[in-house]
C-alpha cells in the first residue's frame, strides 16, 4: 500500500525529506500496556491453578488483556498512520486512520515551523512539529522523531529556494 504522501505527489514533485514518528514518544503507554499484559497472564495462570470451588480470576485476566492489547494497538496505529514530508513544492502531513487529518501547505505559504518538546521529548529526541501558514493557525504534528533536524532541513531548503529564484 502506497503512503499518502507518495500517492498525492503532483507532476514534477519530489520528496526531499520524510519525518517519522518516534516509538519512544509512546514509552509510558507501552510500559503500562506491557504491565497490563503481565497482570492478564498472571490472572490466567492463577485461574488455571485454582482448585474446584475456589474463585477464578479469569475475568480480571481478560479485562487486562483487552486493555493492554488495545493500548498497544493504539500506539501501532498512530505510528503507522502519521506521515510528514517536505517536497520540492509543499509540506504534506497526514495523521489518523479512521478519522484522517491532512495538511498540505505550499512552500511559499509557510510562515514558520516551531517545535514543542517536553523534558522527556528532549531527552529521547522527539517532539511536536507545528507548521504555521500565512494568516492561519499552527497545525501540530505530534511525536516526530528528531524534530529539530526536520525544521533545519526545511529552513535550509527554503533558503536555497529563495536564493536560486
Amino acid at each position: 500500500m502506497a503512503s499518502y504522501v507518495d500517492s498525492n505527489l503532483s507532476k514534477g514533485e519530489e520528496v526531499i525529506v520524510r519525518a517519522h514518528v518516534s516509538w519512544l514518544s509512546f514509552l509510558i503507554t507501552i510500559i503500562v500496556s506491557l504491565f497490563f499484559l503481565f497482570i492478564a497472564f498472571g490472572g490466567f495462570m492463577a485461574s488455571a491453578a485454582a482448585k474446584e470451588g475456589e474463585a477464578h480470576p479469569n475475568s480480571v485476566g481478560w479485562v487486562f488483556l483487552f486493555l493492554g492489547l488495545f493500548m498497544l494497538l493504539n500506539v501501532v496505529v498512530k505510528v503507522a498512520t502519521t506521515e510528514l514530508a517536505l517536497t520540492n513544492k509543499r509540506i504534506i502531513a497526514k495523521f489518523g486512520f479512521i478519522r484522517r487529518s491532512t495538511i498540505e501547505l505550499r512552500l511559499e505559504k509557510i510562515e514558520s515551523i516551531s517545535i514543542n518538546q517536553g523534558l522527556l521529548g528532549r531527552l529521547l529526541g522527539y517532539g511536536t512539529v507545528v507548521v504555521k501558514g500565512t494568516g492561519g493557525t499552527g497545525t501540530p504534528i505530534p511525536s516526530i522523531k528528531k524534530p529539530l533536524d526536520f525544521r533545519r532541513i526545511v529552513n535550509n531548503f527554503l533558503e536555497e529556494k529563495e536564493t536560486s529564484a
